[in-house]
């Protein structure tokens, strides 16, 4: 599935991809400025696929009310789209169940893509 998806990135958004650590079951690519991780972890869930956006905005361990009120005014616009604190940064997910044994087509990750950036957008220009 993330050969897949190398594949849709390179011919759709021309885009190179690469894996975090081969054999591991991240990709990593940047599209518009905005750097993405895709998780496919087959053997463990092989209907599971995640596509993120990393550390979108340090933050002290506390959240103050100003972005958590962003956090979750933007997460409550989104349906399978999330922001997440992991850490002592920020993250946008988005996470699907999927049979790829079926022909699951590029519009998939069209809308996922799209979806991350969408948010990421509204959450950084949200006063």
């Amino acid at each position: 599935m993330l050969q897949s998806l190398k594949c849709f990135l390179l011919n759709d958004f021309k885009v190179e991809s690469k894996f975090v650590h081969e054999g591991t079951d991240l990709l990593e690519f940047t599209i518009n400025n905005l750097n993405f991780l895709a998780e496919y972890r087959y053997k463990s869930d092989p209907t599971f696929f995640r596509i993120m956006l990393p550390q979108i905005q340090a933050i002290q361990s506390d959240m103050d009310n100003d972005i958590l009120n962003k956090v979750m005014e933007v997460n409550s616009m989104y349906k399978v789209g999330k922001i997440i604190k992991i850490g002592n940064h920020l993250w946008i997910s988005a996470e699907f169940f999927v049979d790829f044994n079926k022909n699951v087509n590029d519009l998939l990750f069209t809308r996922a893509i799209s979806l991350l950036q969408d948010m990421f957008n509204e959450f950084i220009n949200k006063e």
